[in-house]
């Protein structure tokens, strides 16, 4: 959660970045730009290739949003951040804002005036929230532009590339369902709702789904990519072909068709009748794509799903629970000898505990 609470503020860099960031605002002719947290698979932790608001501002947390005017910038954290906002964020060059006070939107209608430009990058935006800019673009009569070519991507010259971890297998034994029966029985549903498909937008429900794993973030095990599950239980998995060994393809099992990441707006436009997504996870660039098909708005049905824990599951969950509460209770017993001394730090204490639970052999990540 308090991620790189440690790295010093560097108002160069802030101060060069948010004005290359203006420059390119304005070839766009844009008088405001929103610049989120989350990139295009809406998770909480995303790769350094990804981390546009920390390279902009900064901010290294988990959430947050920034907004960036052609004189004024803000940026909006939760209760958590405030005070890492401000010992990371140059205070000259943005304002610290806590959001459950004032939002971006609500920010926005307070410096904005009728017939200016906001730009969103449409691939980075829920629908639920384009919908929002929406409404206040047409109560204040703004313009919005969804930009083809995020202008922080523009001028990041040295981004970093994205990850490309290899996919691995979480066995069955673990799982409790082969990945064929879970994509059969959730395209039932999709049949008996008459839908033809649903995007699959959630990298953390491609991993359930399709039963593998992989490291391309932060202490969540998946890989970044998209889906489509079909009514008929058929997978078509945007992905690097390369990362996807036979041992995985066997394991996934019959109907996993693999394509290209570049292959996905292609198969996007081909999608035709009812096209299911869920419009508070998936970005509006896709529902742009779906322009020959009827989008029927609804929650990702895996959400419910993998909610639903086989025996298999519920088992390797009290297993972890027991090892993680023996090099817990190895950690307390350490502080409780130590902590009196004073000299314990919170880092040094958290190291520790991470230690103990690495001495299981089982550690994957914190």
């Amino acid at each position: 959660m308090f991620q790189d609470f440690e790295d010093p503020k560097d108002s160069k860099n802030t101060g060069q970045h948010v004005k290359l960031l203006r420059r390119a605002m304005a070839e766009d002719e844009l008088d405001a730009f929103i610049v989120p947290r989350e990139d295009a698979f809406q998770g909480e932790y995303v790769p350094a290739a990804n981390e546009r608001l920390k390279w902009l501002t900064g901010f290294g947390g988990s959430a947050g949003v920034a907004v960036v005017m052609t004189r004024q910038a803000a940026i909006f954290v939760d209760g958590r951040y405030i005070l890492q906002a401000h010992e990371q964020v140059d205070a000259g060059i943005f304002e610290v804002v806590p959001i459950a006070e004032t939002g971006p939107l609500a920010w926005l209608e307070q410096k904005l005036r009728k017939n200016q430009r906001i730009g969103i990058d449409p691939k980075l935006h829920t629908l639920a929230f384009a919908d929002a800019v929406e409404k206040l673009a047409r109560r204040m009569g703004l313009d919005i532009d969804y930009v083809s070519d995020n202008p922080v991507d523009r001028v990041w010259t040295d981004r970093p590339a994205m990850p490309e971890t290899q996919i691995v297998v979480h066995p069955n034994r673990l799982s409790g369902r082969t990945s064929l029966d879970k994509r059969c029985a959730l395209g039932r549903q999709l049949a008996d709702s008459k839908q033809a498909a649903m995007l699959v937008t959630q990298p953390e429900n491609i991993a359930w789904l399709l039963n593998i794993r992989a490291d391309d973030v932060p202490h969540t095990p998946f890989a970044l990519s998209f889906g489509i599950l079909r009514a008929s239980g058929r997978f078509d998995w945007f992905i690097d072909p390369k990362r996807v060994d036979d041992k995985t393809r066997q394991h996934v099992g019959d109907k996993l068709h693999i394509h290209a990441s570049d292959k996905l707006t292609g198969s996007l436009g081909k999608l035709k009748t009812k096209i299911r997504l869920d419009p508070s996870t998936t970005p509006i660039w896709f529902a742009a794509q779906l322009g020959g098909a009827e989008i029927v708005h609804g929650e990702d049905l895996c959400t419910f799903a993998k909610a639903c824990k086989t025996k298999a599951e519920i088992k390797g969950t009290k297993a972890a629970h027991l090892r993680d509460g023996a090099a817990l209770c190895r950690f307390l017993c350490w502080l409780d000898a130590r902590g009196r001394t004073g000299k314990i730090s919170e880092i040094d204490a958290a190291r520790q505990a991470e230690a103990f639970r690495a001495e299981t052999g089982k550690l994957r990540d914190l």
